[in-house]
């Protein structure tokens, strides 16, 4: 794992580690079975940088500022945005808004407006964007409670078909495919189709239900909120949205939210930035691990992250 600290076999082990400290060990479940790698941990006291803890703690930190930094630079200047969090805790561990700027070197925006578009805008918090392909696990979280064969049915994509009364263009041409399949190619024919036949009803339905378009409140913030509007649509502009286009808009944060729920089986844990707050030596808030509303079946979630491995 990027951020690996310390390998322990068991969660006691890396508890041990600490060595007697006040404190909590966060550790996430490696499903490889490999251990448990830890990636970070609260100390009610400080730890010396010349004790092992300490110096791996200064190596859990140096290697969150390098993944801020990495998914900076894999912007690249181009409008985005990457959040990282840990699903079974909440804590955002990245969160990154492009363009930035220096707060010491206040950008010249009139002067250069095509550069410092949005500068001033946290795009992971307050953006809303069409969600394309990973819009498709909405999709599919539909097709697996709603259409009873759909594991046992076949797609075939040429590269394009006609839904409705127009053509849906696929990324590729793969074939003859099962759903698994569909989901790994991110094939927009087979979903194109599923997305009608499921239909606007059941398509919105969805969409509440998993909570993608709701506004996330946490650490004194609100998300922005997302949009999906079926009304009146035809049955190709259904299909489209199905495949994360037509007019569908979604927040980065929640969305992340609702991967979580699916690696966390069906309820994920509610993003939070802020660890603690002290006033001199004193805690006045820690932060704890709190639950969204359950936003799929548990059996569901789990069949969802299954197919997730062979995407």
């Amino acid at each position: 794992p990027a951020f690996l600290a310390q390998d322990f076999e068991t969660a006691e082990q890396a508890k041990d580690f600490l060595n007697g400290d006040s404190g909590s060990a966060y550790v996430l479940s490696d499903e490889l079975g490999d251990g448990w790698p830890v990636l970070a941990w609260e100390l009610e006291k400080p730890i010396s940088q010349d004790t092992e803890q300490g110096k791996a703690l200064a190596a859990v930190k140096k290697a969150f500022a390098e993944a801020q930094k990495a998914a900076l630079n894999a912007l690249d200047g181009r409008k985005g945005t990457v959040g990282v969090y840990n699903y079974k805790t909440g804590e955002i561990l990245c969160m990154v808004s492009s363009p930035t700027f220096d707060p010491d070197d206040v950008p010249d925006v009139a002067g250069n407006p095509e550069t410092y578009d949005g500068v001033y805008v946290n795009r992971f918090l307050y953006g809303d964007y069409t969600p394309g392909s990973i819009f498709k696990l909405v999709t599919a979280a539909a097709a697996l409670e709603q259409i009873p064969d759909i594991e046992q049915r076949s797609f075939f994509c040429e590269g394009s078909a006609q839904v409705g009364a127009e053509t849906v263009i696929c990324n590729g041409v793969h074939g003859e495919q099962d759903f698994q399949s569909a989901l790994a190619n991110s094939c927009n024919v087979a979903f194109a189709e599923i997305a009608a036949e499921l239909g606007p009803d059941t398509l919105t339905e969805y969409v509440r239900k998993t909570g993608i378009l709701s506004r996330l409140s946490f650490d004194g913030t609100k998300t922005a909120a997302g949009s999906f509007d079926l009304t009146g649509a035809t049955t190709y502009e259904a299909a489209w949205a199905g495949v994360g286009q037509y007019t569908d808009q979604i927040n980065p944060c929640q969305y992340m939210t609702y991967m979580g729920a699916i690696a966390n089986g069906g309820q994920a844990a509610m993003p939070y930035l802020v660890q603690n707050v002290y006033f001199g030596d004193s805690r006045k808030y820690s932060a704890s691990t709190s639950k969204c509303d359950r936003a799929l079946d548990e059996d569901t979630a789990d069949r969802l992250a299954e197919m997730m491995h062979y995407t």
